[in-house]
């Protein structure tokens, strides 16, 4: 696990990273809540700060600005057995015209060789799961 300090950079993720979290994701999601308890995410706030930094610098819009969220899972093959971590990924987003009468939004992504997608981007991964970092007296846990 990364450590969490001021510099939004060093909590990020590269694309390559991210998609594989994701497709193990989707892959085990039917079966995952079966074995494992996941109840809910805790969010750094510089992470938060680092997506709205991202979007402050698109030129002003009539359209309101959102982050994104995909759900993954990490998995840490260098104990035994190998454990999962559900993960939160974040990233800032742009709007992208109107398809169907829906306003859509683009991820921006910077990908792994430095391939910017709608502009670039960071890819956020410094969450944890909820257990066991919960609030135990939350009517949501």
């Amino acid at each position: 696990m990364k450590t969490q300090d001021n510099n939004a950079a060093q909590n990020t993720i590269g694309l390559t990273e991210a998609q594989g979290w994701v497709n193990t994701w989707r892959a085990e999601e039917s079966t995952y809540n079966s074995h494992s308890e996941c109840n809910g995410f805790i969010i750094p706030l510089s992470d938060l700060k680092g997506l709205i930094a991202e979007m402050d610098s698109l030129p002003p819009s009539t359209v309101p600005n959102y982050v994104r969220a995909y759900i993954g899972i990490k998995t840490n093959n260098l104990v035994s057995p190998p454990t999962q971590t559900e993960k939160l990924i974040l990233v800032a987003t742009k709007p992208g015209g109107i398809v169907n009468g829906e306003q859509i939004y683009l991820d921006m992504i910077t990908a792994d060789n430095g391939k910017k997608y709608n502009g670039g981007g960071l890819i956020y991964d410094f969450t944890d799961p909820c257990p066991p970092r919960c609030d135990a007296t939350s009517p949501l846990n």
